[in-house]
């Protein structure tokens, strides 16, 4: 039960397998990911934390803008 909290839900945002897509890793057990749940055009972007999973954008274009692209 506490590995099913951490990746999916825990102290964060939580994530579900079936409308997310891992992007990347910035490192040993912190994933990225795109995460559809709220929109399927537009996904949040999302990062495993030692908490559980945290937004970093709400939305791809959001996270492009603190990218300065």
């Amino acid at each position: 039960m506490e590995i099913e909290e951490e990746l999916f839900g825990g102290g964060g945002v939580g994530v579900d397998p079936a409308l997310a897509v891992l992007v990347g890793s910035l490192g040993i057990d912190i994933s990225v990911a795109l995460d559809y749940r709220s929109c399927s055009e537009n996904p949040r972007i999302i990062y495993l934390a030692p908490d559980g999973w945290r937004e970093v954008a709400p939305n791809f274009g959001a996270f492009c803008q603190r990218l300065g692209l």
